[in-house]
């Protein structure tokens, strides 16, 4: 829900007292709010007793079952899942960045845009939602797939942006889109190399991404400062979205040996 909130908010500060100020407002309530929800953290029932009486005591429905790391980050799925992630987050910090300057190119306003973009992050919301369900009835990989098809078509859309009701379809699209996968990418961590090490696997895949993605804003600059156009790299993160929907659906799930474990 943040930037369905702070999208706007931030634009309203931006206007209104300047983007040194904005940031310099921001950063306090972000302290704020990242204070208060620490503090109200607690250790959940499950871990608080493991704490107290041991390992014996973790419930049988919680699998610890799973792959080692070690033996996880060689393997040519888990590769996959990083460099469809690495897309992913590619695709999501270019549109964070360059959505309200392409709209503005296009006679949008800097106050629509900046509300699109916010819900382009609370439609991901029902996408999260609703992610488990899909999965449910195709499965992890496909459901995987299905969101990188539908966010390329929502790009697609994107590239013959004339009017605002058109920008706010392409934040609904896209935003399930872009909520579907997040479960789904972690889903499909757990359904290949099992929960034990789950935690890790989120973590290196997350972190490799993030560290790919920062670039991704920079790249779309230098390619719309090269050409006058975001055509060209909106044109290319809808080939690398296209590649990873089938990447995603031709993935083999790993055979677990006993040495693996």
């Amino acid at each position: 829900m943040g930037a369905l909130i702070f999208a706007p908010l931030i634009n309203h500060l931006i206007l209104s007292y300047g983007w040194r100020n904005a940031f310099l407002y921001v950063g306090i309530i972000f302290f704020i709010i990242i204070t208060v929800s620490s503090l109200a953290i607690k250790r959940s029932p499950i871990d608080a007793r493991t704490v107290s009486e041991g390992e014996e005591s973790m419930p049988k429905s919680v699998s610890t079952e799973g792959w080692a790391v070690s033996k996880v980050v060689a393997t040519p799925s888990f590769i996959s899942i990083t460099l469809i992630l690495c897309v992913a987050v590619v695709a999501f910090q270019t549109l964070s960045v360059h959505l309200v300057p392409y709209a503005g190119d296009v006679g949008i306003s800097a106050t629509a845009s900046a509300a699109a973009l916010g819900l382009m992050g609370g439609f991901s919301v029902p996408g999260r939602i609703i992610s488990g369900l899909i999965s449910d009835k195709i499965g992890w990989r496909k459901t995987l797939a299905l969101t990188f098809f539908g966010m390329a078509l929502s790009l697609v859309w994107l590239l013959f942006l004339k009017a605002t009701w058109m920008l706010y379809c392409f934040v609904f699209f896209y935003g399930i889109c872009h909520g579907i996968r997040i479960p789904a990418q972690v889903g499909i961590l757990g359904r290949f190399f099992g929960m034990r090490s789950l935690g890790e696997f989120i973590g290196i895949t997350s972190a490799i991404a993030q560290f790919v993605g920062a670039f991704a804003p920079y790249i779309a600059g230098f390619i719309f400062d090269m050409t006058g156009s975001y055509f060209v790299a909106f044109m290319i993160i809808i080939m690398l979205l296209l590649s990873c929907g089938f990447v995603a659906a031709k993935m083999k799930e790993p055979l677990i040996t006993t040495n693996q474990v």
